[in-house]
C-alpha cells in the first residue's frame, strides 16, 4: 500500500506469494532429491535474500513484483519443509522428536515475533521495511548456513 498499490492489488499480491508457496512445494522438493537438502536450503535462502532486493529496486514494476513474489514465497516457505526433511534425514529415534520439538518451537516464536517486527519495519521504513526485514533475516539465515558450514564435511573431518 505504500509503494500506492491498491487495496485489491496488494491482497492479489499476498495471493501471488501464497500460490508460490503451493505451486513451488514439489519443484523444490524434486530439486532437494537431486542436489540434495542441505544445497536446496542453501539455494531457498539466496533466493530469500534475492527476492527483497529485486522487490525493492523494481517495485513500480508489477510483472517484475508479481514474479518475484512467487518465487520468493516459494522459497522462503520450502525452507521449513526442507528443514523437516533434513532433520528426518540426519536424526534417527528420540532425536527426530526432540529436534522437531525444537523446531515447532522456533516456528511458533517466529510467528509470535514476526508480525510485530513487520508492522514495525512497515510503519518505520515505508515504503520497504518488510523486505528490509526480510532482507535482513535471510541474510542471518545465509550467514549461519556458512559459519556452521556442513555437518556431514565436519563428521567426515573429524
Amino acid at each position: 500500500l505504500s509503494l500506492g498499490y491498491s487495496h485489491t492489488l496488494a491482497l492479489l499480491l499476498v495471493t501471488i506469494v501464497m500460490v508460490g508457496n503451493v505451486v513451488l512445494q514439489f519443484p523444490i522438493g524434486m530439486l532437494a532429491d537431486r542436489i540434495g537438502i542441505r544445497q536446496t536450503i542453501t539455494l531457498c535462502a539466496w533466493v530469500s535474500l534475492a527476492g527483497p532486493l529485486v522487490i525493492i529496486a523494481f517495485a513500480a514494476s508489477l510483472p517484475v513484483v508479481a514474479v518475484t513474489l512467487f518465487i520468493w514465497g516459494g522459497a522462503v516457505w520450502a525452507l521449513y519443509s526442507l528443514a523437516l526433511a533434513e532433520i528426518g534425514h540426519r536424526l534417527r529415534g528420540s532425536a527426530v522428536a526432540a529436534a522437531n520439538g525444537a523446531m515447532v518451537f522456533v516456528y511458533t516464536l517466529a510467528n509470535v515475533i514476526g508480525p510485530p517486527l513487520a508492522g514495525f519495519g512497515l510503519e518505520t521504513f515505508k515504503p520497504h521495511g518488510f523486505m528490509g526485514l526480510a532482507l535482513l533475516f535471510a541474510l542471518a539465515l545465509l550467514v549461519l548456513i556458512y559459519v556452521r558450514g556442513d555437518p556431514d564435511a565436519r563428521r567426515s573431518s573429524e
